[in-house]
């Protein structure tokens, strides 16, 4: 039993001595294997198809970067009736 005791004595005496190191390096590994997927997943939704899909973002990455832009060019079709559903609904009257 002594020996049981020893050996585990010997095992947490080497471990302190990497433990400065090595936790710190665990944590940002981790850090960055969860930023890592959650940013590969946002690129995903914004590049085109293929290998050169990076050069042809879609839609949706013009909307995601520059909304206001985005929302200005949507409204800029519109007539003024457009935007009120009511006023050319002929039920609604009367």
């Amino acid at each position: 039993m002594n020996a049981v005791v020893n050996i585990l004595g010997h095992l947490s005496a080497r471990l302190d001595r990497f433990a400065p190191m090595v936790v710190p390096s665990l944590a940002r590994l981790v850090f960055a294997g969860v930023l890592l997927i959650y940013f590969w997943n946002s690129a995903r939704t914004k590049i085109g198809d293929g290998l050169f899909g990076f050069l042809h973002p879609s839609d949706g990455a013009y909307i995601q970067i520059f909304p206001k832009a985005a929302e200005a060019a949507a409204g800029a079709g519109e007539t003024p009736g457009d935007s009120d559903p009511a006023s050319s609904d002929p039920s609604t009257e009367g």
